[in-house]
C-alpha cells in the first residue's frame, strides 16, 4: 500500500485482490477490532462481539479519519492489521462511544446514554470506564479489520443518519405510502414505524431551521399528516396515552385541525377523561358541524360509560351509606 505516515500494515488474509472503486457516498461494511499498541495488547472493541459489522460512508467526514485512509487499500474478504501512531487515534474514544451508545439503544431503546458532546469537559467522562483509560493514556492503537463489502450510492437503502438533507425530503413521500399499506392491511405497528421514521426526518430537518422563520413553519406543516397517521395507528394498537400527546401535538402546530380533536375525544375516552372528550368532541363539530352525527354516537357512548359506571358504584357502596 502507499505510505501513510504513523501506520504500518499487514495482511493476514489476502482478499479477492480486484481494487475498490470507491467514490463518495459508497457504503463500505466490514467487521473490526481494536487493540491497544502496547505490551498489555487490551482489546478495545470487537464488532464480532457487538453482534453486527460496522457500516461506513466513504467521503462523508467520519470522524476517525484514518480508517478512510486504509480501506480504500484493502480488498473485499481480506483480513489486515493496521497499526497507528498515537497521533492517527485520538478521536478512537469519542468514535467508540458512538458506535457503542448506538448498539446499546438497539437492544434497549430505554437504556441511558451519557452526552458525549460533552465527555470531554463532564466528570462522567465518555461513559466508559476503558475509554476514558484509553483517552487519558494516549496510545497507539492497532485495527484489525475484515473487509466484507462495498456498496455504490443507490445500491444500498440508506438509514435516516446517512441521508443528506435532500434525501431526508425527497423520502417523506415513499414513508407514508409505505406507512398507508401497512394501515390498510391492518399492521399497524409496521404503519406506525413508517410515519415514525418520517416524523424523524422531519425533526432532523428542523435543527437546521430557525424557529418563526418561513421554512421552519413549512417543514412543520409537514409533519401534521405523520402525527395523524401515527396517532390514529396508536388508537388502534390500543396506545391511548401516545395517541393523545401526539394528537396535541398536530393542534399545537394547526389550532383549528377538525380530526386532531375528533381523535383524540376517542382517546381521552378510552383513558377515562370523559369531560376532556366531550370538550374534544364539541371543538370538532364547531369547526365540522357534518360531524354532529357521529359526536352524538360519540357522546352516547361517553353517556352509557359513566351511567353504567355509577351503576356499578351504587350497588357496591349502596349498603355503607355512601348512595342515597
Amino acid at each position: 500500500m502507499p505510505d501513510i505516515k504513523g501506520v504500518r500494515k499487514s495482511v493476514i488474509r489476502p482478499g479477492n485482490g480486484i481494487p475498490l472503486e470507491l467514490f463518495t457516498g459508497s457504503k463500505v461494511t466490514f467487521h473490526f477490532k481494536t487493540i491497544t499498541l502496547d505490551e498489555s495488547r487490551t482489546v478495545i472493541d470487537d464488532s464480532r462481539q457487538m453482534g453486527e459489522p460496522f457500516e461506513l460512508l466513504y467521503g462523508r467526514q467520519f470522524k476517525l479519519d484514518i480508517w478512510e485512509q486504509v480501506i480504500p487499500e484493502m480488498t473485499v474478504n481480506e483480513l489486515s492489521s493496521f497499526a497507528c501512531d498515537k497521533e492517527l487515534v485520538l478521536s478512537y474514544p469519542l468514535v467508540s462511544k458512538s458506535i457503542r451508545d448506538h448498539i446499546k439503544k438497539k437492544k434497549d431503546p430505554g437504556a441511558e446514554i451519557v452526552d458525549g458532546s460533552r465527555c470531554c469537559a463532564s466528570s462522567s467522562g465518555y461513559g466508559y470506564a476503558d475509554l476514558d483509560k484509553l483517552s487519558t493514556d494516549r496510545l497507539g492503537l492497532v485495527f484489525e479489520i475484515e473487509l466484507l463489502k462495498v456498496e455504490k450510492h443507490g445500491e444500498y437503502k440508506s438509514e435516516v443518519w446517512q441521508m443528506t438533507p435532500e434525501e431526508k425530503l425527497a423520502a417523506l413521500p415513499g414513508y407514508k405510502l409505505e406507512g398507508n399499506k401497512y394501515y390498510q392491511e391492518r399492521k399497524y405497528s409496521k404503519a406506525a414505524d413508517k410515519y415514525a421514521v418520517a416524523l424523524g426526518c422531519i425533526e432532523q430537518l428542523l435543527l437546521k431551521e430557525k424557529p418563526g422563520e418561513p421554512e421552519f413553519k413549512a417543514l412543520e406543516l409537514k409533519k401534521l399528516p405523520f402525527l395523524l397517521n401515527y396517532s390514529q395507528c396508536k388508537l388502534c394498537l390500543g396506545e391511548y396515552y401516545e395517541a393523545a400527546e401526539h394528537l396535541s401535538t398536530v393542534m399545537e402546530i394547526d389550532p383549528n385541525n377538525v380530526k386532531a380533536y375528533y381523535r383524540r375525544g376517542k382517546a381521552n375516552r378510552k383513558l377515562w377523561k370523559m369531560e376532556e372528550s366531550r370538550s374534544d368532541f364539541s371543538k370538532a363539530t364547531e369547526l365540522d358541524p357534518t360531524l354532529q352525527g357521529a359526536v352524538n354516537k360519540e357522546l352516547q357512548l361517553i353517556d352509557e360509560i359513566q351511567k353504567d359506571h355509577y351503576q356499578e358504584m351504587k350497588a357496591k357502596y349502596q349498603g355503607k351509606g355512601m348512595f342515597a
